[in-house]
């Protein structure tokens, strides 16, 4: 199997300009292009918690939280360090540019932690759907048996 990398051929990634692009095909009052060129990404929880739209979001992901049971209260023990929460907001679009809707995620702070003292390793159980098809497709070029772990 030759990849793309191999024979030299290479894409730079292309960012649409929703504005320009729309602007361009359709008429878009000045009213209209304003709300395409205003929807900002909060960075601080200041920020966000003063748009309703992003305040609906965060109560979204907390009851989200609470009805799952993603998490129980329990006191630190003395010789632990607490990691502390921060908010990712993230505006979601579809695939014409449209606003799809406003994801708010709860994270830990991560980088608050101290290798050896905190944490020994990390692990991310996440597999990007590409992984998986390398690798079925791997087995099959090879003739691998490919079993499930459970």
């Amino acid at each position: 199997m030759i990849t793309r990398a191999q024979k030299g051929i290479s894409k730079s990634k292309q960012f649409p300009n929703y504005v320009s692009h729309l602007s361009v095909k359709h008429s878009i009052s000045p009213s209209n292009r304003s709300l395409l060129t205003t929807v900002v990404e909060p960075k601080t929880f200041k920020s966000a918690i003063k748009d309703h739209k992003w305040q609906v979001s965060m109560k979204d992901e907390y009851t989200s939280f609470r009805n799952n049971g993603t998490w129980v209260y329990m006191a630190p023990a003395p010789h632990m360090n607490t990691l502390g929460p921060k908010w990712v907001y993230k505006v979601k679009k579809k695939a014409d540019g449209t606003i799809d809707r406003f994801k708010s995620r709860l994270v830990a702070k991560v980088y608050d932690q101290q290798d050896g003292i905190d944490c020994n390793e990390t692990f991310s159980h996440v597999v990007k759907c590409t992984t998986v098809r390398v690798v079925l497709c791997m087995a099959l070029t090879y003739n691998w048996h490919v079993r499930q772990l459970h």
